[in-house]
This record gives C-alpha cells, structure tokens and sequence, in this order.
C-alpha cells in the first residue's frame, strides 16, 4: 500500500469546529467525527488522513499564547506533554473509535512524531531534564527570569527570560528551577539555525546516547497507533546540521550561545557516531515493517535523506516553489537530474502544493487552470502526493498550529469542489499507473523549429497493460510541438544511463494494422493512432496556457478491414467523443449509403427505382450482419405497402383539402421510413418491445442519417428532428397496427401513459390539472391511424370497399381531434369523453365496425365535461 498513498491533511481542532458548524452539532471528540466525512475522503480516493495535533500539547505553549492577548489559542501542536492522544479529544478510546472506522473505509492514519524538542512544560523537562541542552547559567550576564511560572507541577518552575515579554530579545533559553533541591537549569528553546527560538519547546540533546534510545522508542510508540509518521524538522537531526547548531567546530557559525561550547568533529563523532535517521528506518523496517516514515526535510537535504538515510518519502519543497514562481526550467532540471543518478529518489519525494507552515494553496495557485495543471502534475508523478487542509473546498485561511477554530467563516467552493471531483480524484484513484519509476519517462517537448520548450512537463508511466501520457504547459501562453526520445535514466543494473522513444517506454506494437485507441480525461475525448506512427513520430500536442492532459486507457485494436486507418486519417489526431461509434459508422458506411440514395430527394413518381433501393438496402444489411435476408420478398412487400400509401394520402385523408404534389411525396417519404424501421427491428431483433426501435436507432447510428434525409427533403432541421422524435414515437406502438382489441379508449390509454409517448405530446401539470399540446396530439394521432389503415388495407382490392374504409378512418380521425378540442385538451376529461362514447359497445375486431358506431357525441365532441378525478395511479404514471 505504501507506493499508492494519498495524504490529506488534517489539522484537529480546526477540522473539528468546521465540522460542527457543518453539520450543526458539538463535534469535539476524534470518535464524534461523522461516518459521512470517512466516506466522503474514502470517494475522493484518500487513503492516508494526516491528523496534526492529537497529541497531549504543553499547557504552557497555551499560557505564553495567552498571556502575549491570544485568548482564543491552543497550545501549538508541536510543543508537547507526552506522546498520549489529547484528553480533550477523547482519549486513547476516542482516537481507536476514529482508527478502526477509517481503516475499514481503507483509509491509514497518519501522525507526528516531533524528535527536535519536547514541550516547555513536559512530561521530559519534569522527570528528566538531563534530556535537554542546558547549562548552569544563562548564556547572556543580563538574561533575568522574573516573569511569570509556566509550570503546572508544584515542585517545579519554569520561566522565559524577560525580553521575550518585553519583545526585546528572543529569548533562547528558559529557567528550570526544582524546589525539591534547589537545582536551577537554563534549558535551551528549540531552534533550526534561525534567530528566532520556539519559545514555548525544549530543545533535546541526541548528544546523548540515551536521548536517541527515548527517541527512538517514542518513535515505536507513536508507530504502534500510526501507519504513516511524519517527522517534523527532520533535517535539525542530521548529525551534521546538529553539530552546527548546537555543538559547532571552532572556527565555525552556529547558534550564537552555543559558540564557547563547540566540539572538534573527533569529539562530536565519539559521542554521535552514527546517523540518527538511519538507525530509526533500520529499527522500524527491522521490528515495524508496515510502517510508512516520512520527514520533513530542507537545506537541500532531500536526497540525502533517501539516498544515505534510507527514508522512505521526504518532502520536496521544489515542486510547490518553483512550479508556483513557474521556474520551469529548474523544476525540469532537477527531475532530469534526479532520473540520470538515480530514478528510485522520485518516488520517495513527498510533493504537495501547500503545507502547514506555507501560504495556502488557493494563494500561491489560484483557482483556474493553473491550480488544476499543478494538481494533475502532482497526483500523476511518482512520490507521494499530499493535500492541505482545506485545499480540496478553496480554503483561504492559514491555520496557526495554535488554531482551535477558523477564524474566517469560510464555506467550500462547490464549483472547485467539483472541479476536483471530475479532474484530479479519478487520478488518485489510478495512483498505482503513475506512482512508481521503473516505466516512468519524462521527455523534452520539441517545437515545430526544434527548440526544447522548458515550460512543458511530458512523462509517461505503465502499470502491467495500462499506459499514461501527461502533458502540462506552466505558462500564460500556447505552444505546440513533439515528444519522442526520454531524457537519459540511470538503468537498475548500473550499467550507466540510457534513452528510449515513446514507443519503446510505453511498449507500443509498431506492426501493420496495429492502432490504439486511448482516451483524454479531462475533455473525455476518444483518440487513435497507429501503433507505426507513435513508434516512428512520437506524439504531437497543442497546449493552450496552462493546459494539461491526461492520455490513459491505451486499447490494442487488430485493424483487419482497414476501418482504424480511415477513421485515424478522417481525425488527423483530433479528439472524438467515441472513436468505437467512428469505426462502427465505417462500417455502417455501405448501408448508410444505400439508404441515402433511396430515400434522399424522394419522388413517389419513381416507386420502382426506390423500391429497387429498398432491397439493395437488405442486401448491404445482410453483409453487415453476415446473416442471410431474404432481400427481394421484403422488396416486394414494401413496394405493395408504397402503393398502398399512395392511394391513401393522394385521397387527402391527412389533410382533407387540396395539397401539393410535395406535401403527399413528403408523408408519403415520412411511411416509407416508419416501414424501413419496422422492416430492419423484424430482422435484427429477434423479440419485439417499445424499445426495440431505440435499439435499432442506436445500433446502425440511424438518428442523424434520418435527419440529414429529411432536411434534403425540404425539411426545417427543427421539424425533421420533431418528425424523428414522432417517428420513435409511432414504433413504441406499432402493436396498434395490428391489433384486434383496438378502441379508441385503449389508444389513448396507451398514449398517455406510456413516459416517452406523453413527453412528446408535451404532457405537463398545471395547477392539479394534467394538459398536452394541441398540434403534437393531432399528428400523431392522424399518424397512428393512417399508418393503422395503411398496414390492414394492404389486401384491399377494389375500389369501392376501399373509399368505405378509407371514409371510416377519416371520420374516427375527426372525432378524436374533435374530442380533443371539446376537453380543451386536459387528459383525464379526454380519456373520460371517449370512455363514454364507446362503453354501451363491446370492443370491435376492426377499426371500420367501430367506426361505424361512433358516438354522435364523440364526433360532435359536446359531452359534457366533468370535474377531473382526484390523483389516481393513471395520473401519477404520467
């Protein structure tokens, strides 16, 4: 699990107010903090929670805070009383609640181990005081303790020089004094070289044989309840920085008060022989396997720290500096640098945006394209990524480690939120492609003339069969150019260095016919190349300011037909929203093809050239399926079926009134493609259901070929795509076709229940009363019952019996409209009208019987209307 964690940081009291005015409650204890917040970093894909301050603090650093007017704060977190779970937050019970909940969510806590100093008021300053740098007498003759006692043991006072409280001096060491015996001590502050002591901490001495052991076994007890510890101001305890701050060379700076106590490096070494650090990580990787140290570390002693010290991640203070100031080239440098000596140092780099002696991340990033580049470059580099407390909801504030609540009344920035959620945490989810460096590569970026642009990051990594390319330009302007050759990498055997092509680091097959299809997260745009190019060119990109891009889920494809190479050159290395759509329309082509020459500009005075069509358009269908059709029988029946649509709309039962030739060649156009439909869901579907249509739609990509065919019929773009929406429509109920049951009461009942069919007829609730659209209604009504007619008269003859029918079905249109405008076209009063003109008849085999025996009162449509029923089921359905 170690390569793969992800550590947000949390800093306890601050989290622990924010969570309570979350969600309106006292939340104060480890074991309070709500399942929900668990979840919810376990969705982001967070497996380490960074817990700053749980331990038991020095009640002084709260006394001194207090006294100088901070009335509000806590003791600092890494001024310790002992290395016990605070009582105040629960306890030891509180924190295992808080540890098993998280583990269960897959989530390892992580926590500080402070070996520089200990508290000024402490469990060590009161029992052992030997632990400490000290001396008799103060450092300076002028150094006076009168001020007040920090110690909460009676048996023991503590005091700061007074110039700390006149905030004349900085104060370096303070007074110990013990009742018990009258022994007086001067322990010095904690200090990292600077001339600013913390005040309210006591300095260790790992001179000392048995400090380092008390350490060290502090260090085993906090590994005991922390799978990850993070060492804070590690590098003070490098022997050579704790020589030069505390025991230094003659001849030698170090801490001004120490200079008359220095030590030859002879002496030093004979007290402090080996490294401190790397006696830790032997003892733990030894006894305490499972357990993750990580160190904050600067003076340029990251690499040491891996390299000779052995630690597992280290801080790398580099990648939020330089990519924040945009020193690019440095950045690169220090990546390729680090690659040519040894890979292995990148993966041990802690690399984080803001921690919490920094400004915030928001601060130093912003909130737009910038931050999100940097993130991306930071959740996709081998190392180990970390996330500040609240950078996750923009957070602006800087908590203090003496915070016990926000100060700013800060609420999350959902859209950043958001952001988040779709761009950076299905990255941590994938830590296990980018988090090691044995596959990993990083490129220079050539321009079109050549020049290496040191404002791009490029890399790859793999994981087993998993590929990633990451792109990310760290500048306020464009660019475009090439990756190719890797930077050179030290090899794992030691047998120098070596640079290899993209092709080669991602293992790209180069063979004929050979593609890959691969996928942008970000825009979630499709690409493919072929295996050839990417091996022979490389990868070409065009990034705007700022922009970064992730390349993952690589597909090997065998391109046997030829189809990867068509659609490849038709993109030319653009983006698709679906290349599987773009090779599946390739094959599709033929078909789409033979249905655009029959039906594109259709003339009804050429049945037997379209019909003609019709079967070429079964014939490519059978090649597509690789299946046999009977081409020239479904022919036959269509050209029966068009002739039967003719005779039917040229006696202008659509619309009763004198009409173009077009207008008949356009619904004679509009029943040829309800009949391709119908024909090709018999074939390819061996069941049949409302949504088979869809499903037809959806395999042969019918949706923008039916357009493209009706606007090149004199149709507005708008009412071809209403005129397909009703085309789906009338096949969710072609059954009426056929069916013996028919009434005009089932059919309406149909209708209006069915989601799709209401939604196209614009089925809407305005106040407690259900209304639909006036012209959606009268379409497709005339649509149903003509296509009805159509399908049962195919067998009709002669004339005569024809006119008969064809008069019935032109009244049973007028009377439904009819009825329709008599309800003022509320639902529930339609369904009640036409309920009460059928129910003295028994339901009628055939459409011509009941038309037959219509209601006079349907037809006139002047039943009287009755109040709507209260909400039923049938109008819940709606």
């Amino acid at each position: 699990w170690m390569p793969n964690v992800v550590l947000i940081a949390k800093n306890i009291y601050v989290w622990l107010d924010q969570l309570s005015k979350k969600y309106r409650r006292e939340i104060k204890r480890l074991d309070q903090i709500p399942d929900e917040e668990l979840d919810q970093l376990a969705r982001w894909n967070f497996n380490g929670l960074w817990l700053i301050g749980v331990w038991e603090r020095s009640h002084a650093s709260k006394r001194i805070k207090q006294i100088n007017g901070n009335s509000d704060a806590v003791s600092s977190a890494y001024s310790l009383f002992d290395y016990e779970i605070a009582y105040d937050l629960g306890g030891e019970d509180a924190f295992q609640n808080l540890n098993h909940r998280a583990r269960e969510r897959g989530i390892r806590l992580a926590g500080d181990m402070v070996p520089n100093h200990m508290g000024l008021f402490s469990k060590w300053v009161i029992e052992h005081p030997e632990y400490f740098i000290h001396s008799d007498k103060p450092p300076y003759p002028g150094y006076r303790f009168s001020g007040h006692n920090l110690s909460d043991d009676p048996n023991i006072e503590l005091r700061i020089e007074d110039g700390y409280w006149n905030k004349n001096d900085a104060a370096v060491v303070f007074q110990r004094i013990d009742r018990r015996n009258g022994d007086v001590r001067y322990i010095y502050h904690g200090n990292d070289g600077t001339n600013m002591p913390w005040n309210d901490t006591a300095q260790l001495n790992l001179l000392r044989a048995d400090v380092r052991e008390a350490i060290i076994q502090n260090i085993f007890h906090v590994a005991r309840k922390f799978s990850i510890i993070r060492f804070d101001a590690a590098m003070t305890l490098a022997k050579k920085h704790f020589q030069r701050l505390w025991y230094p060379m003659p001849g030698t700076s170090g801490v001004p008060s120490r200079q008359d106590f220095g030590l030859t490096r002879g002496e030093f070494e004979n007290h402090f022989p080996n490294e401190f650090w790397r006696e830790v990580v032997d003892r733990i990787n030894s006894d305490m396997p499972h357990t993750l140290l990580l160190a904050e570390a600067f003076w340029l002693m990251e690499g040491y720290f891996v390299r000779t010290l052995g630690m597992h991640r280290v801080y790398n203070s580099a990648f939020m500096h330089m990519l924040m100031k945009e020193e690019n080239e440095k950045f690169r440098s220090l990546i390729k640098n680090t690659l040519e000596f040894n890979s292995e140092i990148l993966k041990r780099y802690v690399n984080f945006m803001s921690n919490p002696d920094e400004e915030t991340a928001v601060s130093q990033f912003g909130k737009d394209d910038k931050y999100f580049g940097v993130a991306t470059v930071m959740v996709t580099l081998p190392g180990l990524p970390m996330f500040a407390h609240g950078q996750i909801e923009g957070f602006t504030e800087k908590y203090g480690m003496e915070y016990q609540r926000a100060y700013y009344n800060e609420t999350a920035d959902e859209w950043f939120v958001r952001r988040h959620e779709h761009e950076i945490f299905p990255l941590t989810k994938k830590r296990y492609l980018f988090s090691h460096v044995q596959d990993f590569e990083f490129y220079d970026f050539h321009d079109d003339r050549g020049y290496i642009n040191e404002n791009v990051f490029a890399y790859s990594n793999r994981s087993g069969d998993e590929r990633a390319i990451i792109f990310f330009h760290n500048k306020f302007e464009d660019c475009r150019g090439w990756i190719n050759h890797s930077v050179v990498k030290a090899t794992n055997k030691g047998e120098g260095v070596r640079s290899i092509t993209l092709g080669d680091g991602l293992q790209i097959d180069g063979s004929e016919k050979i593609f890959y299809r691969f996928r942008e997260r970000k825009l979630n745009l499709e690409y493919l190349m072929s295996g050839k190019d990417i091996r022979g060119r490389g990868f070409w990109m065009e990034l705007r300011a700022f922009q970064y891009a992730v390349f993952t889920d690589f597909v090997k494809i065998y391109d046997a037909n030829g189809d990867c190479e068509i659609v490849a050159y038709q993109l030319n290395g653009r983006g698709a929203t679906n290349v599987d759509q773009l090779l599946r329309e390739v094959k599709l082509k033929p078909l789409h093809d033979v249905i655009k020459k029959t039906f594109t500009h259709f003339q009804s005075d050429k049945i037997d050239t379209v019909s003609g069509n019709y079967g070429d358009i079964f014939t490519k269908l059978s090649n597509y399926l690789q299946k046999p059709i009977k081409a020239s029988e479904i022919k036959d029946q269509f050209t029966q079926y068009l002739a039967s649509a003719e005779k039917y709309f040229t006696k202008e039962v659509i619309e009763p009134k004198p009409k173009h030739r077009s207008v008949v060649e356009y619904q004679l156009l509009f029943a040829s493609l309800y009949r391709l439909i119908y024909d090709l869901e018999h074939i390819i579907q061996e069941t049949s259901s409302a949504q088979t249509a869809e499903i037809i739609f959806q395999r042969l990509h019918l949706d923008d070929l039916l357009v493209q065919i009706l606007v090149s019929n004199d149709r507005e773009y708008f009412s071809a795509k209403n005129d397909l929406a009703l085309l789906k429509v009338l096949l969710r109920h072609k059954n009426i076709l056929s069916d013996p049951e028919y009434s005009h009461t089932t059919l309406l009942e149909r209708l209006f229940d069915e989601y799709e069919t209401a939604n196209f007829l614009n089925v809407n609730l305005h106040q407690d009363v259900w209304y639909f659209n006036k012209e959606q209604y009268e379409v497709l009504i005339q649509w149903i019952l003509s296509l009805r007619f159509i399908f049962t008269s195919l067998t009709i003859e002669t004339d005569n019996p024809y006119l008969k029918e064809w008069n019935g079905y032109r009244s049973t249109i007028d009377s439904l409209i009819k009825a329709a405008r008599g309800a003022d076209y509320k639902v529930e009063i339609l369904k009640e009208m036409v309920s009460i003109a059928e129910k003295p008849q028994k339901t009628n085999t055939t459409a011509s019987s009941s038309n037959k025996k219509k209601s006079s009162k349907l037809k006139s449509g002047t039943i009287k209307k009755k109040s709507p029923p209260k909400q039923n089921k049938r109008k819940k359905r709606i």
